[in-house]
Protein backbone atom coordinates (compact mmCIF):
# COMPACT_ATOMS: atom_id res chain seq x y z
CA UNK A 1 0.00 0.00 0.00
CA UNK A 2 1.31 3.45 -0.85
CA UNK A 3 0.46 6.36 1.39
CA UNK A 4 1.52 9.99 1.36
CA UNK A 5 3.70 11.20 4.23
CA UNK A 6 1.06 13.70 5.30
CA UNK A 7 -1.63 16.13 4.29
CA UNK A 8 -1.74 19.90 4.26
CA UNK A 9 -3.94 21.56 6.85
CA UNK A 10 -5.92 24.74 6.24
CA UNK A 11 -3.17 26.57 8.15
CA UNK A 12 -0.56 25.46 5.61
CA UNK A 13 1.18 22.93 7.84
CA UNK A 14 1.99 19.31 7.07
CA UNK A 15 0.06 16.85 9.24
CA UNK A 16 1.95 13.53 9.30
CA UNK A 17 -0.24 10.49 8.60
CA UNK A 18 2.20 7.60 8.35
CA UNK A 19 2.09 5.24 11.31
CA UNK A 20 -1.32 6.51 12.42
CA UNK A 21 -4.81 5.31 11.58
CA UNK A 22 -6.03 6.94 8.38
CA UNK A 23 -9.73 7.02 7.56
CA UNK A 24 -10.42 6.57 3.83
CA UNK A 25 -14.21 5.90 3.95
CA UNK A 26 -13.59 2.71 1.94
CA UNK A 27 -15.41 -0.40 3.13
CA UNK A 28 -13.51 -3.65 2.78
CA UNK A 29 -13.97 -7.31 3.65
CA UNK A 30 -11.23 -9.80 4.40
CA UNK A 31 -11.43 -13.17 2.67
CA UNK A 32 -10.35 -16.52 4.15
CA UNK A 33 -6.85 -16.10 2.71
CA UNK A 34 -6.40 -12.73 4.45
CA UNK A 35 -6.80 -10.54 1.35
CA UNK A 36 -8.81 -7.34 1.61
CA UNK A 37 -11.42 -6.54 -1.03
CA UNK A 38 -12.79 -3.01 -1.35
CA UNK A 39 -16.58 -3.37 -1.63
CA UNK A 40 -17.75 0.22 -1.48
CA UNK A 41 -17.60 3.51 0.37
CA UNK A 42 -19.13 4.28 3.73
CA UNK A 43 -20.72 7.45 2.33
CA UNK A 44 -22.66 5.27 -0.17
CA UNK A 45 -24.32 3.30 2.61
CA UNK A 46 -28.08 2.94 2.60
CA UNK A 47 -29.43 2.85 6.15
CA UNK A 48 -32.94 1.43 6.46
CA UNK A 49 -34.33 1.00 9.94
CA UNK A 50 -30.83 0.77 11.39
CA UNK A 51 -29.68 -1.83 8.84
CA UNK A 52 -26.62 -0.59 6.97
CA UNK A 53 -26.18 -1.90 3.44
CA UNK A 54 -23.88 -1.21 0.54
CA UNK A 55 -25.55 -0.63 -2.84
CA UNK A 56 -23.30 -3.16 -4.61
CA UNK A 57 -25.20 -6.30 -3.53
CA UNK A 58 -28.49 -4.76 -4.69
CA UNK A 59 -26.93 -3.57 -7.94
CA UNK A 60 -25.57 -7.06 -8.65
CA UNK A 61 -29.08 -8.50 -8.41
CA UNK A 62 -30.52 -5.76 -10.64
CA UNK A 63 -27.77 -6.40 -13.20
CA UNK A 64 -28.58 -10.12 -13.25
CA UNK A 65 -32.11 -9.40 -14.51
CA UNK A 66 -32.38 -10.32 -18.22
CA UNK A 67 -32.05 -7.34 -20.54
CA UNK A 68 -30.54 -4.93 -17.97
CA UNK A 69 -27.18 -3.49 -19.01
CA UNK A 70 -26.58 -1.06 -16.14
CA UNK A 71 -28.02 -0.60 -12.67
CA UNK A 72 -27.61 1.44 -9.52
CA UNK A 73 -29.20 1.58 -6.08
CA UNK A 74 -29.55 4.39 -3.56
CA UNK A 75 -31.50 5.25 -0.46
CA UNK A 76 -34.39 7.67 -0.70
CA UNK A 77 -35.97 9.43 2.27
CA UNK A 78 -38.61 7.49 4.20
CA UNK A 79 -40.58 8.79 7.19
CA UNK A 80 -40.66 5.42 8.97
CA UNK A 81 -37.38 3.66 8.16
CA UNK A 82 -35.16 6.68 7.43
CA UNK A 83 -34.41 5.38 3.94
CA UNK A 84 -35.88 2.96 1.43
CA UNK A 85 -34.01 1.38 -1.47
CA UNK A 86 -34.58 2.69 -4.99
CA UNK A 87 -33.23 0.85 -8.02
CA UNK A 88 -32.26 2.47 -11.31
CA UNK A 89 -31.96 0.29 -14.39
CA UNK A 90 -30.87 0.82 -17.97
CA UNK A 91 -32.50 -1.73 -20.28
CA UNK A 92 -30.59 -3.00 -23.27
CA UNK A 93 -31.72 -1.30 -26.48
CA UNK A 94 -31.97 -4.75 -28.05
CA UNK A 95 -34.04 -6.27 -25.22
CA UNK A 96 -37.43 -7.48 -26.45
CA UNK A 97 -39.30 -5.30 -23.97
CA UNK A 98 -37.40 -2.04 -24.61
CA UNK A 99 -37.40 0.76 -22.06
CA UNK A 100 -40.99 1.76 -22.80
CA UNK A 101 -42.28 -1.75 -22.03
CA UNK A 102 -39.97 -2.56 -19.15
CA UNK A 103 -41.94 -4.33 -16.41
CA UNK A 104 -40.79 -2.74 -13.15
CA UNK A 105 -43.19 -4.90 -11.12
CA UNK A 106 -41.63 -8.08 -12.52
CA UNK A 107 -38.19 -6.76 -11.67
CA UNK A 108 -39.28 -5.91 -8.11
CA UNK A 109 -40.55 -9.48 -7.71
CA UNK A 110 -37.27 -10.80 -9.14
CA UNK A 111 -35.27 -8.74 -6.63
CA UNK A 112 -37.56 -9.73 -3.74
CA UNK A 113 -36.87 -13.41 -4.46
CA UNK A 114 -33.10 -12.81 -4.25
CA UNK A 115 -32.66 -10.18 -1.54
CA UNK A 116 -33.78 -9.79 2.06
CA UNK A 117 -36.78 -7.50 2.49
CA UNK A 118 -34.73 -4.56 3.79
CA UNK A 119 -32.47 -4.69 0.71
CA UNK A 120 -35.25 -5.12 -1.84
CA UNK A 121 -35.92 -1.95 -3.86
CA UNK A 122 -39.34 -0.45 -3.21
CA UNK A 123 -39.34 1.19 -6.62
CA UNK A 124 -37.53 0.83 -9.94
CA UNK A 125 -36.79 3.81 -12.13
CA UNK A 126 -35.97 3.11 -15.77
CA UNK A 127 -33.44 5.49 -17.31
CA UNK A 128 -31.64 5.71 -20.64
CA UNK A 129 -28.25 6.03 -18.92
CA UNK A 130 -26.84 6.35 -15.43
CA UNK A 131 -24.89 9.50 -14.56
CA UNK A 132 -21.21 8.63 -14.78
CA UNK A 133 -17.97 10.60 -14.77
CA UNK A 134 -15.60 10.65 -17.74
CA UNK A 135 -13.84 7.68 -16.12
CA UNK A 136 -17.05 5.69 -15.71
CA UNK A 137 -17.57 6.25 -11.98
CA UNK A 138 -21.21 6.35 -10.93
CA UNK A 139 -22.17 9.86 -9.77
CA UNK A 140 -24.40 9.01 -6.82
CA UNK A 141 -25.31 12.63 -6.07
CA UNK A 142 -26.83 12.90 -9.53
CA UNK A 143 -28.83 9.72 -8.84
CA UNK A 144 -30.58 11.63 -6.04
CA UNK A 145 -31.49 14.37 -8.50
CA UNK A 146 -32.74 11.75 -11.00
CA UNK A 147 -34.94 10.18 -8.31
CA UNK A 148 -36.33 13.54 -7.28
CA UNK A 149 -37.14 14.54 -10.86
CA UNK A 150 -38.67 11.13 -11.68
CA UNK A 151 -40.90 11.08 -8.60
CA UNK A 152 -41.56 14.74 -7.84
CA UNK A 153 -41.36 16.20 -11.35
CA UNK A 154 -39.49 19.38 -10.47
CA UNK A 155 -36.12 20.68 -9.30
CA UNK A 156 -34.39 18.49 -6.69
CA UNK A 157 -34.17 19.50 -3.06
CA UNK A 158 -30.74 20.39 -1.79
CA UNK A 159 -30.81 17.76 0.95
CA UNK A 160 -32.18 14.30 0.16
CA UNK A 161 -30.49 12.51 3.04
Amino acid sequence: IQLAIGQWTMEGKLLPIRGAPYRTRDVAVEDDAGFLHIVGRSDDLIIRGGVKMLPQEIEDVLLSYPGVIDAAAMGRPDAIFGQEVVGFVVPSPTAPFGSALFDADAMLAYAAARLPNEKTPKEIIVVDALPRSDRGKLLRDRLKALWWTATQGDTPQDDLE
